[in-house]
């Protein structure tokens, strides 16, 4: 199903649910840009398709929104449904190959099925408003222009579109030092990631320099911003290195190999390239294929990490970069819309894969067991958010996982029940939580092991001022570390923001003491342990005036589980909103 666009200036536009809902939809998220001639013209079947697929949902795990673009019955597509992946990878060199100049005639003829370049691609996605795209590479100088004055209009589109194109360079079949003196000359930055050096598409380094280096992707957003403010009409290449580099001896023989038959088959224009990269993939025996698979799965990596970054900072979510991260939190627009009360809650703490390991007959001890292993998505934070989620009042769980199978677990829960996972950081730097539990045949634990060193790196300055006066309430748990919920919550309270700790468990508990964080708590949600925890916590690290002393003197609770006497928490509640916790709220 499409969704037209209803501004002026995108009457041509027809965006897929998906798309139109990351735009403009109750909670939006950043979108990326793909391109769909690499599927057309640049790979053989089934691989295109395979390697369309891949890439959409690397960027989906991220946090962002795939637009695959074309053009088809007429329409500029922002966005396909996978009938039309498959469809357009099965008709391969059968679309046809449209740049900029081509748009008008394809939309114009019905009948005409048009895979977009990098420049038709930069041109549709800016109408969208979609300000970073990925690719492979994009074209360039030809080389010999001297005699055929062959240059791509992607450089073109580049000096006077502001889009984004995270690339792995410019194709090594081309004159790369020409490409870039003709980008200098119309004053389109060159950005290398993470490296001084310019990388030639199926190796790292071309020999030439790249003009900037940024080494991270909030870097790169702040970049992209501040050329937005200054409104300078130029694009920006984003530069990435292969991951996976062909040798250059044998891409150099490849590629030398195919100019010859180029000059000796009379091939010019469009047809120069797809011809090139089939000769250089059949010379290296397919080698150069999977290094192109490679080098497209990583740019939409980077690609997604700068349209997160890039969709935080416009929004004010983001303050400073963490050290040792790859990826970046990315919060959506929290603006109340006609759907929403506007009352968003940001909840801050634990997201766990929890894994139960029961035995269906007595535990032996120093061998394996048979018997049954569960996986559930577990972590207080995740779980009340889901239950905000549930009564519609449209949560955001901020969090940490690590790009491993158990955080791709987690994440693909989340977006089963259609929540949001922007606010999820995915780091190669990081474990994902796991809490591993081994009960006995009786269903009793025998032992558990937890590993929740993941949210150590969640630290307040991650969340902006703007992000948190635009909550109604900030919850953290107490998975976070105490320096975290302690300057959280006393930023909420600047801000008049309402806090809530939950505390976890009785260990837990006592870090919104050990963090400052008490004075600036309103609410919090413990059990009888955990609030006897706090309590004692705060008597040890205060000297407590007489009133106090009363107060806790007269504190019923024990080590014992159960539920306060109504007459007796009412007495507690005097006690406390006159004493140490005052003006804070209980919920047992």
């Amino acid at each position: 199903m499409w969704r037209r666009s209803g501004t002026a200036l995108s009457q041509r536009l027809a965006l897929s649910e998906e798309v139109s809902e990351a735009l403009y939809g109750r909670v939006k998220k950043p979108v990326v840009a793909l391109e769909s001639t690499i599927i057309s013209h640049g790979m053989p079947f089934p691989q295109n398709l395979e390697m369309a697929k891949h890439v959409e949902e690397i960027v989906r795990s991220h946090g962002a929104c795939p637009a695959t673009v074309c053009i088809a019955d007429g329409s500029l597509k922002v966005g396909l449904a996978e009938q039309d992946l498959t469809q357009l990878a099965e008709l391969g060199a059968g679309a046809k190959k449209c740049s900029t100049r081509d748009i008008a005639a394809a939309v114009t003829d019905k009948k005409v099925v048009g895979a977009t370049t990098v420049s038709s691609t930069m041109r549709i996605a800016h109408a969208a408003g979609i300000k970073v795209f990925v690719t492979g590479g994009i074209g360039g100088v030809h080389r010999f222009c001297e005699e055929t004055m062959d240059i791509s209009t992607d450089l073109m589109e580049l000096s006077r579109t502001p889009v984004a194109v995270v690339c792995a360079g410019v194709k090594s079949i081309l004159d790369i030092p020409r490409t870039l003196e003709f980008l200098e000359t119309h004053s389109v930055p060159v950005i290398g990631y993470k490296t001084d050096q310019f990388p030639a598409f199926f190796t790292q380094d071309s020999g030439e320099k790249a003009h900037l280096r940024r080494d991270t992707s909030q870097d790169i957003a702040r970049l992209i911003l501040e050329s937005e403010a200054l409104e300078l009409p130029n694009g920006h290449i984003i530069a990435v290195p292969n991951p996976e580099p062909v040798p250059s001896e044998l891409i150099n023989e490849a590629i030398e190999l195919g100019l010859k038959e180029v000059a000796d088959k009379n091939i010019h224009g469009q047809a120069v390239t797809p011809y090139l990269l089939k000769r250089v993939n059949e010379i290296t025996q397919g080698v150069s294929l999977t290094s192109n698979i490679d080098l497209v799965n990583n740019n939409a990596t980077v690609g997604s990490q700068i349209a997160c970054a890039l969709f935080a900072l416009e929004n004010g979510y983001v303050v400073d970069s963490l050290a040792n991260s790859v990826v970046d939190y990315s919060l959506p627009d929290k603006k109340p819309s006609s759907t929403s009360s506007g009352n968003r809650v940001l909840v801050v703490g634990g997201l766990v894969l929890d894994i139960i390991s029961s035995s269906t007959s007595p535990l032996i001890r120093g061998t394996s067991n048979i018997g049954t292993i569960k996986q559930s998505s577990g972590g207080v934070g995740r779980n009340i958010a889901e239950c905000l989620h549930r009564l519609r009042l449209d949560p955001l769980l901020v969090s940490s996982i690590g790009s491993d199978a158990s955080g791709s677990i987690l994440l693909e829960n989340l977006k089963k029940l259609g929540m949001n996972t922007s606010g999820i950081r995915i780091s190669d730097n990081l474990s994902t939580a796991v809490y591993s539990a081994v009960l006995d045949s009786t269903g009793d634990m025998d032992a558990a092991v937890a590993d929740m060193s993941a949210f150590e790196s969640i630290e307040s300055k991650v969340i902006s001022d703007k992000a948190i006066d635009k909550a109604k309430l900030v919850i953290a748990d107490g998975n976070l570390i105490p320096a975290t919920i302690g300057d959280l919550f006393t930023r909420c309270v600047h801000l008049g923001v309402d806090t809530w700790f939950e505390p976890t468990s009785v260990q837990k508990a006592i870090r919104v003491v050990e963090g400052g964080g008490v004075s600036s708590m309103k609410y919090m949600s413990p059990n009888a342990d955990e609030l006897h925890a706090i309590s004692n916590a705060i008597r040890q690290e205060t000297e407590l005036s007489a009133e106090n002393n009363a107060a806790h003197e007269r504190f019923p609770l024990t080590k014992e589980s159960g539920i306060i006497p109504q007459e007796e928490m009412e007495r507690l509640k005097n006690d406390l909103i006159t004493s140490t916790f005052r003006n804070r709220t209980y919920l047992y």
